[in-house]
């Protein structure tokens, strides 16, 4: 029998991780993954659609819904995550 050794540290537990792209495939499916190891949740999501998407799956996640091309909502997420 083999075992399948996890991507995510054993450090994640209670951390705090920002995902951004979390609205849909690869960024949805990491945030979902770091909370099955213990991570708390902060994400990112581009349409306010996706946020109920992602919350049915992740539900204490804190989501900001923000368009990563603008280079002001991009300088302020890593302040609005640490306070989330």
């Amino acid at each position: 029998m083999h075992s399948q050794a996890s991507a995510f540290p054993a450090e994640l537990h209670a951390r705090r991780v920002l995902v951004t792209g979390a609205g849909s495939g690869i960024g949805l499916a990491t945030a979902c993954a770091l909370k099955r190891h213990g991570a708390q949740v902060a994400a990112v999501v581009q349409h306010e659609q996706q946020r109920a998407q992602l919350l049915a799956q992740v539900p204490d996640a804190v989501v900001f819904v923000q368009d990563l091309r603008d280079d002001a909502a991009t300088t302020a997420l890593p302040g609005l995550a640490a306070q989330a």
